[in-house]
């Protein structure tokens, strides 16, 4: 165990070790599994950026090494270099070297991120980099003196960092005045979870692609019934759902829930990942208070009872079954991260026909459609108080390096020459199975931390063209509906996209009770999903939520919404 550093007082250490931190997941963006980096390149030019060819500065005489969050997502494939002997990662500390940084990653199981997190800052062992998708958790350890102040080392070390993230910054990362977080800029703005669904079942059945939640209802209850996929009505899934919460693909209700008037006006409660609630008569009141909310959930019991959700998804914590339905073309419509282009690209290695497209928000009561647009910023990156100086100073020097826009093209793909080639403008990779072997480091953008994803291409021709770098759009037509898909997506986005309040102030009674809170309310809403009577789970929910301190965090709610500006 390393020793404290820089004087961190004992009680600190206690308190974090007794706080109950949150399950930190992308609430409505990021998720267990999901790459928002286009299979096929967004940022081709015809120069393309040589990374390696940079004249290197002299090598300066002292190294300072620091330790780095990389997740673990369980991706690795048989007989891949470990992190040690990893080319990607060999080429950072070769780029890093003239800077004097080095960088060791630590692995933390994406599942588990909150609890890891949790005992290396307790233990004072934690990295020098930490990251996380929650705000509640930033807040907290600033609250708690755990984490550096940032604002002087960005000026000294991060002027092209401050630059980049210029819009990301000035949305997150700091707490009563002072940044403690650096948030990743989202390269994507065009993103949030999805929902998407099976268009060549729909056509067999001669239906439409469903408006409303009524006509949702109509479409899953035909998908069961007639079995357009020709798989079995026994093994047709109308609506892929894994469990609600603890699992490694992020569950969603946030479309569905929306269609019935529901919006995303306040703070979530924690891991759990539908709308949050609305603004009524200058309060906010949780979804799961509001009466569209418990009209919301009656209809999801009804679904279950008629089976056209998946049977298995109360239990279905790891996403195995959810997984595996998915793969083997028996899902019909889902709440997701990625958008239907990516869903053509996996479901087609086991069905070649699968066409998934993107479901516009429903249109709800009120005639309004709407949808959670992810903000600029992602995950945040934060440098434990337990660093030296030099360290906190190297983890900005390492990301300041990472912004240069060729580090990002390499961090997000590889290195020219050894992963890609430029045909024709066109990154194309050079050997897609043996890259398996290097670029599992970087899945789902792991490796270029601080610009999640690369700016996305607008148009259709050029992203039609860009479609041929990837090798499961071998065809014109295929690459052809992936450009379509794509742009059809972004432009939803941009129709109906309204970005969440930011609450970037103390929560103190979040902070106490939220994580169980939240924990209490993904049980109790899947209880009340699959309950044989509704009304008495659902009153029994209500109950819950009272007891285990719900009022009050409403209260708290209500006051920082009003405190923040969004409350009038």
């Amino acid at each position: 165990m390393r020793k404290l550093r820089s004087g961190v007082p004992i009680l600190l250490v206690i308190m974090l070790a007794l706080t109950m931190v949150l399950s930190a997941c992308s609430k409505t963006n990021e998720g267990g599994k999901v790459n928002n980096t286009p299979p096929a390149t967004t940022n081709s030019t015809k120069e393309d950026p040589k990374p390696d060819n940079k004249e290197k500065e002299p090598e300066p005489a002292e190294i300072t090494k620091i330790k780095v969050t990389l997740w673990d997502r369980g991706i690795t494939p048989a007989g891949a270099a470990s992190l040690k002997d990893n080319r990607m990662v060999k080429w950072i500390n070769e780029q890093l070297a003239p800077l004097g940084v080095e960088v060791e990653y630590m692995q933390i199981p994406r599942a588990e991120e909150s609890e890891k997190l949790q005992v290396w800052m307790a233990s004072g062992d934690a990295p020098d980099l930490i990251i996380t998708y929650s705000m509640e958790i930033l807040n907290r350890y600033a609250e708690m003196g755990g984490l550096r102040e940032l604002d002087a080392l960005l000026d000294e070390h991060g002027p092209q960092l401050k630059e980049n993230n210029k819009i990301a910054l000035e949305q997150a990362g700091t707490y009563k005045g002072v940044r403690y977080a650096i948030p990743a800029l989202r390269g994507n703005p065009f993103n949030g979870s999805n929902m998407s669904i099976r268009k060549d079942w729909l056509d067999k059945l001669d239906m439409k692609v469903p408006t409303t939640t009524d006509e949702l209802t109509e479409v899953l209850r035909a998908f069961k019934e007639k079995d357009p996929g020709g798989v079995g009505s026994a093994n047709v899934v109308p609506w892929g759902l894994p469990a609600l919460s603890g699992s490694g693909q992020s569950t969603f209700l946030f479309g569905a829930m929306a269609g019935f008037g529901i919006r995303m006006e306040g703070p979530q409660t924690e891991s759990n990942y539908w709308q949050s609630g609305n603004i009524v008569n200058g309060e906010f009141v949780p979804s799961v208070l509001m009466p569209e909310g418990r009209e919301y959930f009656r209809w999801m019991n009804q679904l279950f009872k008629e089976g056209l959700i998946s049977k298995e998804f109360a239990t279905d914590a790891n996403s195995q079954r959810y997984t595996q339905d998915f793969n083997n073309g028996v899902v019909g419509f889902i709440d997701a991260n990625n958008p239907a282009p990516f869903h053509n690209i996996q479901v087609r290695k086991t069905v070649a026909e699968a066409t998934y497209v993107t479901v516009d928000p429903f249109v709800d009561p009120n005639g309004e459609q709407f949808f959670n647009k992810i903000a600029d910023y992602g995950m945040f990156i934060m440098v434990p108080k337990t660093s030296t100086d030099k360290e906190a100073a190297a983890v900005v020097k390492y990301l300041n390096w990472m912004v240069q826009p060729d580090v990002l093209v390499t961090l997000n793909k590889g290195i020219e020459g050894e992963h890609w080639h430029n045909v024709d403008g066109i990154m194309t990779p050079i050997d897609p199975e043996a890259n398996k072997q290097d670029l599992w480091v970087y899945g789902y953008g792991d490796l270029e931390i601080i610009q999640q994803g690369l700016k996305p291409t607008m148009d259709l021709e050029a992203l039609t063209k860009e479609a041929a770098a990837n090798v499961d759009l071998e065809t014109p037509e295929k690459r052809r509906e992936y450009a379509e898909g794509t742009l059809a997506f972004s432009d939803m986005v941009a129709k109906f996209g309204k970005v969440p309040p930011i609450i970037n102030v103390p929560r103190p009674v979040n902070d106490r009770i939220g994580a169980n809170l939240g924990k209490f309310l993904g049980e109790a809403v899947s209880k009340v999903i699959i309950a044989a009577d509704f009304d008495k789970e659902y009153d029994a929910l209500l109950k819950g939520w009272s007891g285990n301190g719900g009022d009050e965090w409403q209260k708290e709610a209500t006051e920082v919404l009003k405190e923040i500006g969004y409350i009038k």
